[in-house]
């Protein structure tokens, strides 16, 4: 069996093949296998987009292979390999036979700020992929952190084994657009009677604010919202019922997009609630796992 390896794009690391095989007819830079700076037509904007971290966050990463010996290696801008981490098998995956599954994390803290790559090799030191440059600093304003998992199974990603991704992104949550499920009774002149009435909150988030984000961060971003439990700067959000990415251009020929996204709070509660010991913004989620082995 050929040696695979199976990278979600649920991770918040977009990777690329540094090699990848290129025929003379084909002119297309394809999505996922090219640096977003190789994508860009002639008479675009050349602008570059760096992933935002703060020297609190951590990078988790998860895959899934059929092989042993991965590990990951953090570049500075001249190609030096500063850190280097093994990738940890933590189970077998259960969805695919003869595959297992396995995590790295990376933490940002002992970094200075600065731009730096990222870069999976096997155990000879061969390099399989690369990373859209990092960009790292003490704190980026304007930003959100967004931690997502799901509860079962997703996008390839197994989240039984307790993982939580994070994904740093220009962002801010705008003005509040405030919500009623309503049911009303009108009599037979019309008199109308409140029968039950439950307000909730809608907010606008305001992703990519002036400058805008690359079509490979909204495409992660649409991954993030795909899963059950999401979390913007420690609060549970869930998108509004109906509601999608709202784009717009900036220019023509400027390739980075700003979006608009309803989202309501994943908690609707009654009361603000304060209690030292308990963050009461966070979900509680319960989870039974059978396996026979």
């Amino acid at each position: 069996m050929a040696n695979e390896i199976y990278i979600p794009i649920s991770n918040p690391i977009k990777w690329m093949q540094v090699d990848p095989a290129e025929l003379p007819q084909y002119l297309t830079k394809h999505f996922d296998d090219y640096w977003q700076k190789e994508q860009l037509r002639d008479w675009e904007t050349q602008v570059y987009y760096k992933q935002k971290w703060q020297t609190s966050d951590a990078v988790y990463e998860q895959f899934e292979s059929n092989f042993a010996a991965i590990q990951l290696d953090v570049l500075d801008c001249s190609g030096t390999s500063l850190l280097t981490l093994p990738a940890t098998q933590v189970r077998e995956n259960i969805y695919l036979s003869g595959y297992y599954v396995y995590e790295l994390t990376l933490s940002w803290a002992a970094f200075d700020p600065g731009t730096y790559y990222l870069k999976l090799t096997l155990g000879d030191g061969t390099t399989i992929m690369i990373s859209e440059p990092q960009e790292v600093a003490e704190q980026w304003p304007n930003t959100i952190l967004f931690e997502y998992s799901n509860s079962t199974f997703h996008g390839d990603v197994v989240y039984e084994t307790g993982i939580q991704f994070g994904l740093r992104c220009e962002a801010f949550i705008n003005r509040l657009d405030p919500g009623n499920e309503r049911t009303a009774y009108r009599d037979q002149k019309q008199n109308p009677t409140t029968l039950k009435s439950v307000p909730y909150r809608v907010w606008n988030l305001e992703i990519g604010q002036f400058m805008g984000i690359p079509d490979w961060v909204i495409d992660k971003l649409n991954w993030v919202w795909s899963c059950d439990n999401v979390l913007c700067d420690g609060k549970s959000f869930a998108v509004n019922e109906g509601a999608k990415f709202e784009e717009q251009e900036v220019d023509k020929v400027y390739p980075f997009r700003m979006l608009k996204l309803e989202i309501q709070e994943g908690v609707n509660r009654y009361s603000k609630i304060v209690n030292p010991e308990l963050n009461p913004n966070k979900k509680l989620i319960a989870a039974g796992l059978i396996d026979s082995t």
